[in-house]
């Protein structure tokens, strides 16, 4: 049995101040015990809550870099990408993904939010997106994202019913994605899907999570909404499924495998109650910074426990079996 530590990719984009992308990502999956090869996309001077930010492109140093990287290292666990600048990045992700056929590709498409994709993102660079996903192992798109790499209107109301969900959810299957992660969805009581409306707790404000595994069944996290939306969230969020998951404490990955859906669900929910005891902590004045995780995460590290932070009464677990993306 090998005992070095699982090799990440970190693609993701670097800022001097703030919580969130390489800043957030790093330590989470170091901490977790992973061997975190960092690739910036671009560093920031802040990231882009703060007024003024300064932003330098990358893209220039990564064929080197890459190349370096060819000849340097002898296998690759996972490549976990997060905002990219250019298609030629992405190409460039592509072909190191090529070279390395034992690495899972995770990918959180981080395009946009609210209906809105980021001004960085042309046409030709949500489309390499697009094909980006199609080869990976998980998905962690929002509504936004989703719906931009499957060409869905975003809806009107930004609270989209069961049937939208359901044919969201069967377009990103079929594009290629093997596991998806459909985070922080609001749906009123009224359109959540039969299975799941009998059983919800949450009568007013919520977030749900639809989580479609290997076998094409679905499983549902549903908890409540906070009255809070900080930077970095979602880069926490998807580092500790990523940590969960695929960490050394999980059982040896294997592409071909279909035992992963209730570790997927485990992952979600870990990174749920992480994330929303993170949220509940951060002081309205450290809110232009960031999700302020440290507390939370140290805490974890030193308990090796998650089970008395958000409290599982406020989480609702639903699994539709007979749900399948056809």
């Amino acid at each position: 049995m090998s005992t070095q530590p699982r090799r990440i990719i970190a693609v993701h984009d670097l800022s001097g101040y703030g919580s969130g992308s390489m800043t957030t990502v790093l330590p989470v999956l170091a901490a977790a015990g992973f061997e975190v090869c960092p690739l910036p996309v671009a560093v920031l001077s802040a990231h882009t809550g703060v007024p003024g930010f300064t932003y330098q492109d990358l893209n220039s140093i990564w064929s080197e870099w890459l190349a370096h990287w060819r000849a340097t290292l002898d296998r690759v666990d996972y490549i976990y990408t997060g905002f990219l600048s250019a298609p030629g990045q992405i190409k460039q992700v592509l072909d190191f993904a090529a070279a390395h056929p034992e690495a899972m590709l995770i990918v959180d498409p981080v395009m946009g939010d609210h209906g809105e994709i980021y001004p960085t993102y042309t046409p030709e660079l949500c489309d390499a997106m697009a094909a980006l996903t199609a080869h990976a192992e998980l998905l962690l798109p929002n509504l936004t994202e989703g719906c931009r790499l499957v060409n869905l209107p975003y809806p009107a109301s930004e609270r989209p019913n069961w049937p939208f969900i359901r044919l969201l959810l069967t377009k990103l299957h079929r594009a290629g994605a093997r596991q998806i992660v459909l985070k922080g969805i609001s749906l009123h009581p009224a359109d959540l899907p039969p299975e799941l409306a009998s059983r919800a707790k949450h009568r007013g404000e919520h977030l749900s999570n639809f989580i479609v595994g290997k076998d094409a069944n679905l499983t549902v996290i549903t908890h409540p909404r906070l009255p809070i939306s900080v930077d970095g969230s979602g880069d926490f969020f998807a580092a500790n499924v990523i940590a969960k998951l695929y960490g050394p404490t999980a059982p040896t990955p294997s592409v071909g495998s279909n035992d992963s859906a209730k570790r997927l669900t485990a992952s979600v929910l870990y990174a749920i109650r992480l994330t929303m005891t993170a949220l509940r902590q951060t002081a309205p004045e450290r809110e232009e910074y960031g999700l302020d995780f440290i507390p939370v995460w140290s805490n974890v590290l030193q308990t090796q426990s998650d089970s008395a932070l958000f409290p599982d009464e406020d989480i609702t677990i639903t699994h539709i079996r007979d749900f399948t993306c056809e």
